[in-house]
């Protein structure tokens, strides 16, 4: 699931999922993570390829690369803030 969450866009990732959750093969819980987990790996990639061109037009190639760095990070921390209670104490 998190191969398809990387190769095309979330639309892929959760088609996956529902069909792993309806299969009974992962939890609702487990879902839940690989799909934040997925997201978290593929964002990244997205980025480079959708937001870079366009910052570093609108930018310098220093200021549009840490806009990406700083926003990709924050949104990051802010999964992760989610995830890993969820992952303890869901």
């Amino acid at each position: 699931m998190i191969i398809f969450a990387l190769a095309a866009e979330l639309s892929s990732g959760m088609a996956a999922a529902g069909a792993l959750l309806e299969a009974g093969t992962l939890t609702v819980k487990q879902t839940a993570l690989a799909l934040i987990l997925g997201t978290i790996i593929a964002a990244p990639i997205r980025t480079i390829r959708h937001q870079l061109p366009a910052q570093v037009g609108l930018f310098s190639l220093a200021m549009g690369t840490e806009l990406l760095l700083l926003s990709q990070g924050l949104r990051i921390l802010s999964l992760l803030a989610v995830a890993i209670p969820y992952a303890v104490w869901g």
